[in-house]
């Protein structure tokens, strides 16, 4: 009796569960990629520009 309705619900329930697990993994490292990659490429901007001038008194 509860079957026919019961299965294909816990179906979707964890389908949507692991999607959303993938989602969120994917968003971390993304998130966390852009945030390493953006580190990386200041400081090698930083050592790639000249030094300024130190300021007079």
């Amino acid at each position: 009796m509860y079957s026919s309705f019961l299965f294909p619900v816990v179906g979707i329930v964890v389908y949507l569960l692991g999607a959303a697990v993938i989602a969120l993994g994917l968003f971390w490292v993304v998130r966390l990629g852009v945030r390493y990659a953006l580190r990386d490429h200041d400081r090698w901007r930083e050592s790639r520009s000249p030094n300024p001038p130190p300021p007079v008194a």
